[in-house]
């Protein structure tokens, strides 16, 4: 098997690598705890905006579409064509706003799952971190969070846009969920001090790998929230990927 298609396969497994590892990990659980109450909000409260305007909002356009018009057969076949399509739309843009609201909110979290898990895999280039550095890595990791948060939004406005034109619109798809398996990663590549260069050069060099995270956070979307809920296994996950990976380039 190609070093590519290895990398591809490594990739695609990360979540699954990345539960069970979390589950086996002593004291890592409950780092994963918060987070996944944290999702578990964001999903009840998107589900319940979602199911609560949808009928108003359907009846609003379908009213702009039809005006005068408040029954028959092509009104009900029409408003029931608006609320399928309008509430898988706004299903997304409102999970992906959750996303962005919880790589922010879970940051500290998420960074000591991966430093959890980086140690547990002896990982080389990692030392005992000490108050000041876990505060240090928390503020960075923080501010970071919302800039990525705000580079999410933008690139979710062309990728909505993009969504009306074939081709570009399954491009754009995998563009963003390249960005979601780096940001996984990125936690752990901060726990290691890795320099912007340093982790720009590994996501050229891994690629195959990223692409096979990618192709597996895809899959997740097809249920709703179940990318929410697997972030904590995604990170341990990513921080495990990156540990093999250098592992494997040290041998």
């Amino acid at each position: 098997m190609s070093n590519s298609l290895r990398d591809f396969k490594l990739g695609f497994l990360f979540i699954f690598d990345g539960t069970r590892l979390l589950f086996s990990m002593k004291g890592a659980l409950k780092w994963a705890v918060f987070p996944f109450l944290i999702n578990i909000g964001l999903i009840v409260g998107s589900l319940s905006y979602i199911f609560s305007d949808i009928t108003q909002l359907a009846s609003t356009v379908v009213g702009f579409i039809l005006p005068g018009t408040t029954s028959g057969w092509f009104y009900d076949l029409l408003l029931g064509a608006v609320k399928f399509g309008g509430g898988a739309i706004l299903t997304i843009v409102v999970f992906y706003v959750g996303f962005l609201l919880s790589t922010v909110i879970a940051s500290p979290f998420n960074s000591i799952l991966a430093e959890k898990t980086l140690s547990h895999l002896k990982s080389d280039g990692i030392k005992p971190l000490g108050v000041a550095d876990w505060l240090r890595i928390t503020i960075k990791q923080l501010t970071v969070s919302i800039l990525r948060a705000l580079l999410f939004a933008l690139i979710g406005l062309f990728i909505f846009v993009f969504s009306f034109v074939p081709v570009l619109n399954l491009l754009g798809a995998f563009f963003a969920l390249l960005i979601v398996a780096f940001d996984c990663t990125d936690y752990a590549m901060e726990i290691k001090l890795m320099t912007l260069r340093q982790r720009l050069n590994f996501f050229r060099k891994y690629f195959s790998a990223f692409s096979g995270m990618a192709c597996v956070l895809g899959l997740t979307l097809m249920v709703p929230g179940l990318t929410l809920l697997l972030l904590p296994c995604a990170v341990v996950g990513a921080a495990q990927t990156l540990a093999l990976l250098n592992n494997r380039n040290s041998i």
